[in-house]
């Protein structure tokens, strides 16, 4: 889906990187098991300092878990998860979206079937689906072209993960947004398409299926808040100060860069893009 934006060299990096990481996770290998890998390396803007981000997603009943590695001189994060949790983490958001809400950072799929990527982005869609109808129900719409959809998804996932905004200024302040935007008016739109969460009238206009009440909504946020930080908190050793650690990386990113201007032009961006 954005494997355009990846660019040869690190493709090839991830390419031959998931073998050696495979052991890491140990489970056998499979050709129905895929990864998707998102953040710097899916849009070419590692350092030499950065992690490589992967979920695994895998066929053998199991816990989810957080395993860390390295593959030459970076260090790896992965994220290894049965598929059948990596569903439920949509529609049913089981671990608050901690896995599927990864989906709305651009992404690319190695591995698996040809399906992978359609299994992901229904997984995105199922998520995401019934807040973003919610934020355009608050907007006083029920259609939405493919930019408003975008702009709803996000400012939905900012009221459950605030310090999102972080990682969303990264793509946001980067030379190319314009082509990521652009994208994700694709890939974002079809996905809650592809997870019933909203209904194609013509290739640019759709229409919203269930937005939440405004009791569903504040349940649904208040379970997938506790659930995101509670999964969380656990695959990184039980620190109950993870959301504290998580939060403020989040905020460092912003402020020891000096782009408080940006992330508020940023703000204004998604709200104007949401009407």
């Amino acid at each position: 889906m954005y494997r355009q934006f990846m660019k040869t060299p690190s493709i090839d990096f991830v390419t031959d990187a998931l073998p050696h990481l495979l052991t890491e996770t140990g489970i056998e290998d499979n050709p129905l098991n895929f990864w998707i890998c998102y953040g710097s390396f899916a849009l070419n803007q590692q350092t030499p300092e950065s992690d490589v981000d992967l979920i695994f997603v895998h066929q053998i009943p199991s816990l989810p878990m957080r395993v860390q590695a390295r593959y030459l001189d970076h260090p790896v994060t992965i994220y290894s998860l049965p598929l059948r949790e990596f569903i439920a983490d949509g529609i049913q958001r089981r671990y608050g979206g901690y896995f599927s809400g990864k989906l709305l950072n651009p992404f690319v799929a190695f591995g698996g079937l040809s399906d992978s990527v359609n299994i992901a982005t229904e997984t995105l869609g199922g998520f995401i689906g019934g807040f973003a109808a919610t934020i355009a129900k608050e907007q006083g719409r029920e259609i939405g072209t493919r930019e408003n959809i975008v702009a709803d998804c996000i400012l939905a996932y900012l009221r459950l993960c605030p310090s999102y905004r972080a990682y969303f200024l990264r793509y946001y302040i980067s030379p190319n947004f314009g082509e990521i935007w652009d994208r994700m008016k694709t890939v974002i739109p079809d996905a809650l398409t592809k997870a019933q969460a909203t209904t194609a009238l013509t290739k640019d206009r759709f229409e919203y299926c269930s937005p939440f009440s405004p009791e569903e909504f504040h349940t649904q946020l208040v379970s997938c808040i506790a659930r995101f930080w509670s999964f969380g908190s656990c695959c990184h050793g039980g620190n109950i100060n993870f959301p504290d650690y998580y939060i403020q990386k989040a905020l460092n990113y912003i402020e020891s860069r000096g782009l408080e201007d940006q992330c508020s032009e940023m703000l204004d961006f998604l709200k104007q893009k949401a009407t």
